[in-house]
């Protein structure tokens, strides 16, 4: 088509639409003006809680609506309704429709809201909005992170590497953690979560802890943790054959142990350690040695390695204490064991030091002769050697004579038994009708293999070497030379003797008081030498009388203020303790005598005992210093500025200060035989005077009546009742005034501690 064609068909077609109207006018009709939409609004990544604007000019009236079915997450603001379709009528104005966006979100989920405009029966939509799906997020916090690095140091009050990690994240997740890294995760972990991570292994590493989401990862986090290798193992330190004791524990050395030697103190073998390592161990042992750990080891652990009794090697054995982590060996420690063959212990029952039985086989102890039998406690190996030799006449004789007897227990020879066990012995003789007899029982350790002879020096003694070893046996014979032996104490507090009468004495009192061969003296130098002079008698008497030297007639045993009397040790009646002047009756000045007879069930003497009573003694007077005085109260005093801490102050004061010296109060007299200082203060009312004291105090007492009146140091004794934390040398001492209380003094008693009944010093108080 040429442009000259087309030039004519444009000409053409707008000729043909002028008609066109013009016919239209010229039948009276008009065109429709279209509903006017606005441009499409788009925005897929609305804001959770946001308010959209949608703006539109409407040229006919309106709907606009958004899907009901999206109500939770879109709606149109209608005032303070929410709907989901909203109308209006034309305008020429612009109208904003407000949609309402939900604050909520989900994981793994969009929503989409299309917003539709209807006019003239005619719909478009005029805005699509999209609620994106919810971003999953995780912070990981430490305090140890160092360079993005979350290192485990270790703890000493957990005993563990650990690290403490703080988790925020607004969904649940899961973790992934290397083999040495242990953690508990709570079941929900949603928000805020503190976790502690713990790990150990013996070389250091580093590994990669994963956060996830479902499949989603979340975080990658590098920790890492030292090598626990380092391990180290004390002994307790040991002096004068026992463990040393410091804060409360053993003492341990300084430096760790590649030895240790178990040490036998009596009752097992045994070895106080102190472990501290890194991690958590095992430990193998030789089969003789045992240890009792808690189930977990790591950090410092206090155990003592015991031996096991079972397994007692007789002779010196070493062996391996094996330490591992795992699989692997971390430490190797030799351990030296004792052999057990030469540890053994002989006790005898009743504290015996020796068996001394009477002609009739009662044993001599320490409330008299009994005829229970003596045993022994033997505790050894199975080898230990048990034999008893006769030494009567001083000879070394034969084994096992058939006059002294002993069974011992049997031995238990079971696989789970001790190396080491305790047995009884029970030892028993025969009746003596001959002559003293006598012999010594052996218990012999398997490494001391002397021969009879060469235990014995030639008098038939045993060697000074073997002594610990042997336990003498002796029998008197029923005709005895004494029938009367006697505890001598040495003592020379109280001091007595008991002697054989001479023969004139002897012969005297035979004629008085029945005839007998044993006549002693016994004469004490206190009633309280009756604490230790208990007399034996080798066979029972039957009955006693008591005598005094001027009525051989009169039997006074049974008298109760007699000054003489026989008192029976157990029922006997072969020990038993003279009593004289008992229950503080008083002194005489000249010495007292009287008798103790002893009888025969036929009622022959068998010994008389000629009692010399202890005197008064003469009392000294004191020396009374130049200076001294008589107070007010009639004691005998002297000047005691010497104890003010402060003289010219305690002047200042107007205080006075006495010594006593001589009393007529029995408590206060007592107290100063007692070694106790008593001063007496004299001070003005509420008025503080320092005192040194003679001693450390720690403990001091007054009347509680007195306990508001009265201060010691300022201190309110109704609530420290006088117990001193740290000892006091000085005492600043008031008092208050206050009217007399019924038979209370005004005093304080300073005592070095509670233990002690008799105060070192003692202040009375009165005011000026």
């Amino acid at each position: 088509m040429t442009m000259k064609t087309i030039k004519k068909y444009i000409a053409f077609l707008m000729l043909a639409t002028l008609m066109a109207v013009s016919c239209d006018k010229d039948n009276g009709s008009s065109t429709k003006e279209d509903p006017t939409f606005p441009q499409l609004v788009e925005n897929y990544n609305v804001t959770p809680g946001e308010t959209l604007t949608v703006t539109f000019t409407p040229n006919y009236d309106w709907t606009i609506s958004i899907p009901t079915e999206l109500r939770q997450w879109f709606w149109i603001q209608d005032g303070s309704f929410v709907v989901s379709e909203l109308s209006g009528k034309a305008s020429g104005e612009p109208v904003e429709v407000k949609i309402g966006v939900s604050e909520t979100q989900e994981f793994d989920k969009n929503f989409s809201c299309d917003v539709t405009l209807t006019m003239d029966g005619k719909s478009e939509v005029i805005a699509k909005f999209m609620l994106p799906a919810k971003e999953r997020t995780l912070e990981v916090t430490s305090e140890q992170l160092q360079s993005d690095v979350i290192a485990l140091v270790w703890s000493a009050d957990d005993a563990e590497f650990r690290a403490l990690v703080q988790v925020t994240s607004n969904t649940e997740w899961t973790i992934e953690t290397p083999e040495w890294l242990d953690v508990n995760v709570p079941e929900t972990t949603v928000g805020v979560v503190d976790l502690v991570f713990t790990g150990e292994s013996l070389d250091a590493q580093t590994g990669t802890v994963v956060f996830k989401s479902s499949d989603e990862v979340l975080k990658e986090v590098k920790f890492s943790v030292p090598s626990c290798k380092e391990f180290d193992i004390y002994t307790a330190k040991i002096s004068d054959g026992e463990f040393e004791y410091a804060d409360g524990g053993y003492a341990w050395h300084e430096e760790s142990a590649s030895e240790i030697t178990m040490v036998w103190l009596g009752a097992d073998f045994r070895m106080p350690v102190n472990i501290d390592s890194k991690c958590n161990w095992t430990v193998e042992l030789p089969e003789w040695l045992q240890v009792e750990l808690p189930d977990v080891t790591a950090g410092v652990v206090s155990t003592t390695l015991l031996g096991v009794p079972s397994k007692y090697p007789l002779t010196d054995t070493d062996g391996k204490i094996v330490f591992k982590y795992g699989d692997t060996v971390i430490k190797e420690v030799t351990v030296h064991m004792p052999g057990c063959q030469d540890i053994m212990s002989f006790a005898v029952s009743m504290s015996l030091a020796e068996l001394e039985y009477n002609y009739i086989g009662e044993v001599n102890t320490s409330t008299g002769y009994i005829s229970n039998l003596a045993t022994a406690t033997l505790s050894g190996v199975k080898s230990v050697r048990v034999f008893a030799v006769e030494t009567t006449g001083g000879k070394v004789g034969v084994e096992n004579p058939e006059w002294f007897t002993y069974e011992i227990s049997i031995w238990d020879p079971s696989t789970t038994a001790p190396v080491m066990q305790e047995r009884t012995i029970t030892f028993s003789v025969a009746e003596n009708t001959g002559d003293v007899r006598s012999a010594v029982f052996f218990a012999l350790p398997p490494t001391v293999t002397a021969s009879v002879s060469e235990l014995f020096n030639a008098d038939a003694t045993v060697k000074a070497e073997y002594a610990k070893y042997a336990l003498k046996v002796s029998q008197a014979s029923m005709n005895y030379d004494d029938y009367i032996s006697c505890n001598i104490n040495p003592s020379a507090e109280f001091a007595y003797t008991f002697e054989k009468a001479d023969a004139q004495k002897a012969q005297q009192l035979a004629a008085a008081l029945g005839a007998t061969d044993h006549v002693y003296t016994l004469t004490y130098t206190s009633p309280y030498c009756r604490d230790d002079a208990y007399m034996t008698m080798p066979i029972p008497y039957s009955s006693f009388k008591v005598f005094s030297s001027d009525d051989l007639a009169t039997d006074k045993s049974g008298v109760a203020d007699f000054w003489l009397s026989f008192v029976e040790a157990g029922e006997s009646k072969n020990y038993g303790v003279v009593d004289m002047y008992s229950n503080e009756m008083p002194l005489p000045e000249e010495p007292t005598v009287g008798y103790v007879v002893f009888y025969n069930s036929e009622g022959g003497v068998l010994a008389i005992v000629e009692c010399i009573s202890p005197v008064k003694e003469e009392e000294e007077l004191p020396e009374i210093p130049e200076g001294a005085f008589e107070d007010e109260d009639g004691d005998t005093v002297e000047n005691a500025e010497i104890y003010f801490v402060d003289k010219n102050a305690a002047a200042s004061a107007k205080a006075t200060l006495v010594r006593v010296l001589e009393t007529t109060d029995k408590n206060t007299k007592e107290e100063m035989s007692e070694g106790a200082i008593v001063l007496k203060l004299t001070v003005p009312a509420d008025t503080p005077v320092e005192i040194a004291l003679s001693e450390a105090c720690k403990y001091y007492q007054m009347p509680y009546a007195l306990s508001s009146y009265i201060s010691v140091n300022g201190e309110a004794y109704s609530e420290t009742m006088g117990m001193l934390d740290t000892a006091i040398t000085t005492a600043s001492i008031s008092m208050t005034a206050h009217d007399p209380i019924k038979n209370t003094k005004d005093f304080v008693k300073f005592h070095t501690s509670m233990s002690e009944t008799y105060p070192f010093m003692v202040v009375y108080i009165r005011l000026r």
